[in-house]
């Protein structure tokens, strides 16, 4: 546990981890890169680190299945 001089509020190392989670996403991160970067292997896991509200969490879920979706039609156009 860690102080901040100026505040004197406590910060814990998993606080930090949550607040870099949702700042990250905030800021337009990708999930699954955040994902990999927390060392989760369930994407669920990661969504509840984002301390983001359930509509944003669907948005972010809808988002990645767009982009699965288009790099599925890539891959398939790759073929041919």
């Amino acid at each position: 546990m860690h102080r901040c001089i100026c505040t004197r509020r406590r910060y814990e190392p998993h606080k930090l981890r949550h607040s870099f989670a949702a700042d990250f996403i905030r800021n337009g991160g990708s999930i699954v890169l955040l994902r990999d970067q927390l060392g989760h292997s369930n994407i669920e896991t990661t969504s509840l680190y984002t301390n983001l509200s359930n509509k944003d969490n669907e948005q972010v879920l809808t988002r990645m299945a767009a982009n699965r979706t288009q790099r599925n039609k890539t891959e398939e156009d790759n073929r041919h």
